[in-house]
């Protein structure tokens, strides 16, 4: 699967142009995201289909459908936020019970009303940029993850590293066992 920044990158080649003049165009600098110092951000994605109508903002956040949409295929700018709020809220509802915290107890974690943040959860509030920094503080979690589902965390890295030396562990052991069962087999052949 690739990630924003990759399809980022691909889609200024698509447009045949550079990223100095990509930045140029949507008034942003795109360098620090694309060397990963920065997030591809919500304000950076409207400022790309802003300036390049033909582009999809769906495959730059999701990766679904194409890079380059035809002018009948455009989502309306109310359609994409309203799925982008619903992916955000199903998100917020699953890490807020992995974590074992009723709506209220995560609203008022998160300094909001209950009724405020349910709806939220329930998408029929947008959620603002501040309130989504603010619940990837409360839940630890990335911008990047409740926003397209790409943990980037510390402690998910840490869990790949830990995974991989438990196989590294386990691939070691049996190269160990396959080795006295050679020297063994080779014993008994003398």
């Amino acid at each position: 699967m690739s990630t924003p920044v990759d399809r980022l990158n691909q889609l200024i080649k698509e447009l045949k142009t550079t990223p100095e003049e990509f930045s140029k165009k949507i008034k942003m600098d795109v360098t620090p995201v694309l060397s990963k110092k920065q997030q591809l951000s919500f304000p950076m994605i409207n400022a790309i289909v802003t300036a390049y109508k033909n582009v999809n903002p769906d495959w730059i956040t999701f990766g679904t459908g194409n890079a380059i949409i035809k002018t009948r295929e455009r989502v309306s700018h109310k359609q994409r936020e309203k799925k982008l709020d619903i992916q955000v809220a199903e998100r917020l509802q699953k890490l807020r019970k992995s974590h074992g915290w009723s709506v209220a107890d995560f609203a008022k974690l998160t300094g909001l009303s209950s009724s405020g943040y349910f709806g939220i959860e329930q998408a029929r509030t947008s959620v603002s940029i501040h309130k989504l920094v603010t619940f990837c503080k409360v839940l630890k979690v990335s911008y990047a993850y409740l926003i397209d589902g790409e943990d980037t965390s510390v402690d998910y890295y840490k869990k790949i590293i830990a995974d991989k030396d438990v196989e590294i562990k386990l691939l070691r052991e049996k190269a160990f066992l396959y080795d006295q069962i050679v020297s063994l087999t080779q014993k008994k052949g003398d």
